[in-house]
């Protein structure tokens, strides 16, 4: 009888070794898979992530060409306002400075 346990107890043994074995060797598989998924994973971000950079660079480029645009035509606009008053008054104020200089001039004789 005792013999019989032992055997029994052998084989289990024997047994549960192999299946911890087997499952060892999966869990290395799994492990092996995790870390080829996970480097896939990386991989992608990098690509997602450098293709989102180039989109917005290129959005960002659009926008700023625009604004450019925009400011310059604004600025060429306050410009010829501007340069328009000088010609407009320019005379006139011309000849107030004169008289100016003129009236100073008789104050101090």
């Amino acid at each position: 009888m005792q013999d019989s346990i032992t055997k029994e107890i052998i084989a289990l043994d024997k047994k549960l070794r192999e299946k911890i074995e087997l499952l060892e060797l999966e869990k290395q598989h799994l492990d092996q898979t995790i870390d080829k998924e996970t480097n896939k994973l990386i991989e992608q971000f990098k690509i997602d992530l450098s293709k989102l950079i180039d989109e917005t660079n290129k959005k960002n480029e659009t926008f700023f060409k625009v604004k450019e645009q925009s400011v310059k035509r604004d600025f060429e606009a306050r410009l010829n306002s501007i340069q328009n008053k000088y010609n407009q008054h320019k005379d006139a104020w011309i000849e107030s400075i004169f008289n100016a200089c003129i009236d100073l001039g008789d104050h101090e004789s």
